[in-house]
């Protein structure tokens, strides 16, 4: 079967730690090239990534989200922790450091410890699953998110990995599927059960996307023709503005 016989047109993929990424340029950068420079600048080497290994876990849950929200807004949100102490209270009973307004993506390396009374990054706290394999001894209890840009979300945690990604369906509306994996031999087990760990990110998705929504709306006014302010903590989200003004062909000052 040939694509010119279906009007049909190839384009390019690549596998990556497993996860499948799709490129419509005709001469593409390979995919080593343009992800695994974004995983250096975030930890400052690519060990502490590759050791989560996840492309041996396997998804146990999935979640699909509308959002009234452009995926620029969405992925904004999901940088900065300003609002982490307003709208995220499991969050930031999970992490506490989060109530300071700083997320763990503003620092190169740094990750978020779970408070001294939780054994789990769950919605109770509670957990007994094993850390993945691979993990040392330093990443327990410890998160770390990673913004992949453009369009992918993902979060290290001792037991499972969470990865979000954005599909854009206009200048206003978005699509984020979300999946929670785990270690396949874990999920084999008889009493596994992932609702605790999917819950706790899954009301901090809904939070998060109500407040994408809400910026949206405020988008329209006059008072934000210009944009808005960043402050010199935020200059990993300034760094996501330029990549946006130069894939569009726009000069950045």
């Amino acid at each position: 079967m040939h694509n010119e016989n279906y009007g049909l047109t190839s384009v390019h993929i690549e596998v990556w730690h497993g996860m499948v990424w799709v490129n419509l340029s005709d001469n593409p950068m390979s995919v080593e090239y343009q992800l695994d420079a974004q995983i250096f600048d975030r930890f400052g080497e690519l060990y502490t990534f590759t050791r989560y290994e996840i492309q041996n876990l396997k998804s146990a849950h999935r979640e699909e989200y509308e959002v009234e929200a452009n995926w620029k807004l969405i992925v904004e949100n999901f940088q900065e922790c300003y609002h982490c102490s307003s709208i995220h209270p499991e969050l930031t009973a999970t992490l506490p450091e989060f109530r300071s307004g700083v997320g763990t993506q503003s620092s190169v390396g740094g990750g978020a410890k779970f408070g001294d009374e939780l054994e789990a990054f769950s919605i109770s706290g509670k957990g007994s699953r094993p850390m993945l394999k691979g993990l040392l001894p330093e990443d327990d209890r410890t998160y770390f998110g990673i913004t992949v840009l453009p369009l992918v979300f993902i979060n290290l945690t001792p037991d499972h990995v969470i990865i979000h990604r954005i599909i854009p369906i206009s200048a206003e509306k978005s699509k984020v599927i979300c999946e929670w994996l785990f270690d396949p031999e874990e999920m084999a087990k008889p009493d596994f059960d992932p609702k605790d760990a999917v819950e706790l990110f899954h009301r901090v998705n809904l939070q998060d996307f109500e407040a994408c929504e809400w910026c949206q709306e405020n988008m329209s006014s006059k008072s934000y023709k210009e944009g808005g302010i960043l402050v010199p903590i935020e200059q990993h989200v300034s760094h996501f503005y330029n990549y946006v003004l130069e894939a569009i062909g726009m000069k950045v000052e």
